[in-house]
């Protein structure tokens, strides 16, 4: 079955044309056309709905070299291919370089078909490289749009309550035992922890200050890694024994970096409680037992 084809020759011998569309015709293509002369009938002819353009070098009041330039100040990816009686190699080359798609003579016509499918191809992989680069942009644009929506909301809702249900989550999502939010607070030099999961546990932290001193390990490894995990019982601990968290039995902690732009201006924590099993009771020996 012959493809369709719509087709806009430049050409000022209709016999000339006549033989073009043959070719195309034994090449397979089933040619809707329409033939010009001059500038002023290309540019009544001249829409995105075609699928090549195929010129002559020179007409007398008209040439391929402007139609390529017309062509391109309409913002058209048309192929364009340069059919002519007479062409130097330096004046085919010179029509390449300004965007024609292939160049032949018209004593060579047999390539016709070839020179047109291998045109079709490469616009159709234009095509999709410009379908694909625009769906990128949509996405960064929604991103960014999403992004901006998302800095609009937290600025207007209440921090507190934000970084309250974010404690929540994490406790829920992540099956850990409690989690607590830390935020730097300059005036006093220290990590201030004043958001938890339970009304309970923020009551509890809210008198846990962490000095930069205190917390200066903590916050180095967090420059440099995406979660830091700490050890109550570890001799590099840097959390004061006296913590609340110690006496309910929490050992473990993970501490995440809550930034703003580069720049830290708290953590996130989750805790661990780590149950020990009770010793063995000692067992009795009786004497010559």
């Amino acid at each position: 079955m012959s493809a369709p084809l719509r087709v806009l020759i430049l050409e000022d011998r209709p016999e000339d044309a006549e033989l073009m569309l043959h070719e195309l015709r034994r090449a397979g293509f089933d040619p809707a056309w329409q033939r010009v002369e001059t500038e002023p009938d290309y540019l009544a002819q001249l829409h995105e709905g075609l699928d090549v353009i195929l010129a002559d070098y020179t007409l007398p009041q008209f040439d391929a070299l402007r139609a390529l330039q017309l062509l391109q100040e309409h913002g058209l990816d048309i192929p364009l291919i340069i059919v002519s009686g007479l062409i130097s190699e330096e004046s085919a080359i010179e029509c390449v370089k300004q965007g024609a798609a292939d160049y032949l003579l018209k004593d060579r016509l047999a390539r016709l078909g070839p020179a047109l499918t291998h045109a079709l191809q490469e616009k159709k992989l234009r095509d999709e490289k410009r379908r694909a680069e625009m769906a990128l942009w949509e996405e960064a644009q929604v991103s960014a749009a999403l992004a901006r929506v998302g800095r609009e909301l937290i600025a207007l809702l209440d921090t507190p309550t934000i970084l309250d249900r974010l404690c929540q989550l994490i406790t829920k999502v992540l099956a850990c035992d409690c989690s607590h939010t830390f935020l730097w607070q300059a005036e006093r030099e220290a990590l201030v922890a004043g958001y938890g999961d339970t009304p309970e546990q923020r009551e509890t932290l809210r008198v846990v200050d962490l000095p930069r001193r205190t917390v200066a390990p903590l916050l180095a490894r967090l420059e440099r890694e995406e979660v830091v995990q700490i050890v109550m019982t570890e001799p590099q601990n840097f959390l004061p024994a006296t913590l609340p968290m110690q006496y309910s039995g929490i050992t473990v902690s993970l501490y995440m970096a809550l930034r703003r732009g580069g720049e830290i201006i708290g953590c996130r924590a989750r805790a661990i409680v780590v149950v020990r099993s009770p010793s063995p009771p000692s067992k009795s020996v009786s004497p010559g037992g």
